[in-house]
């Protein structure tokens, strides 16, 4: 732009020009050669974990911290250790109890640099053991769906379900159905079943329930003989043909001539000729 004052000229430039102001901004970095074993995103660990991590480059001045919910660089992280050493395999035994809830971990070194486990789950509350459908109720020889469907944890899942149906450990069954098929024995009976449900962080709980086992009579299919007719004094053989689902069977005769006998099969012969109504009573022992 030129302007005229008198018989001068002027020139005036004009520079128009902006200023960019910049935020100064902190990155933080990983740190080279570190990286954690345990715990990693999603794990559950309970009681002292022994947190574990690689240092390949054998990095100095290294500390442990851990907050609580997520990994945000901001907010509150509390120290474990200010200084976990230099070995290319670090561990530290970390007493978690009185904790519950999601954590993350970071290792951090004197020039900012921090490297984070991913959020994981501090489970210290043992699972509740618990039954559906109760009461159970069988036949000897029957079986019944013992249902554990109903047991819980309140941080994170049950992970197995072990089982007891005799009293000597749980060595009846394992995994992750949370039923059992149990088979039903002697009646009438009583019987305990037991199951120690297991949670992810491997915190255990222990419940119980009963199965009411009813008996089952024996069958008489009926009495056959060596003979159908016999003189005085010649031996004659009888057979009951019983059956039961589980029991061995006593067997108690009548020969009807004041006579009597046990076992099966089983010899008698008469001394008078007569007609003889031959009996067998077929016991259980229930």
């Amino acid at each position: 732009m030129v302007t005229k004052k008198g018989s001068k000229k002027v020139g005036l430039s004009l520079i128009i020009f902006s200023i960019i102001l910049m935020t100064a901004m902190v990155v933080y970095a990983a740190i080279s050669g570190v990286n954690f074993i345990t715990p990693v995103t999603n794990d559950q660990i309970s009681d002292t974990h022994d947190i574990q991590w690689n240092n390949n480059e054998s990095n100095l001045n290294m500390g442990l911290q851990y907050r609580v919910d997520n990994c945000n660089d901001t907010g509150t992280w509390n120290n474990i250790s200010n200084d976990i050493g230099s070995s290319t395999s670090g561990s530290y035994l970390w007493n978690t109890s009185g904790l519950s809830g999601d954590y993350c971990l970071r290792i951090y070194d004197n020039v900012a640099n921090k490297e984070y486990s991913g959020i994981f789950t501090i489970d210290n509350v043992d699972p509740t053991a618990d039954f559906a459908n109760e009461p159970y109720t069988c036949t000897e020889g029957g079986w019944v769906i013992i249902n554990a469907s109903t047991s819980s944890d309140p941080e994170t899942s049950i992970a197995n379900y072990a089982w007891d149906t005799d009293g000597d450990g749980f060595d009846d069954g394992s995994g992750t159905p949370d039923f059992l098929n149990y088979t039903c024995g002697n009646g009438d009976n009583v019987t305990t079943v037991s199951v120690q449900v297991t949670d992810e962080a491997g915190n255990t709980n222990t419940g119980n329930t009963t199965v009411n086992i009813s008996n089952v009579a024996p069958v008489c299919i009926g009495i056959t003989t060596s003979i159908n007719n016999a003189v005085e004094g010649q031996d004659v053989t009888f057979t009951e043909n019983a059956t039961d689902i589980i029991d061995s069977l006593t067997y108690s005769w009548d020969f009807n001539d004041s006579n009597s006998s046990t076992g099966n099969p089983v010899t008698h012969s008469y001394d008078t000729a007569g007609t003889y109504t031959v009996g067998v009573n077929v016991s259980d022992g229930d």
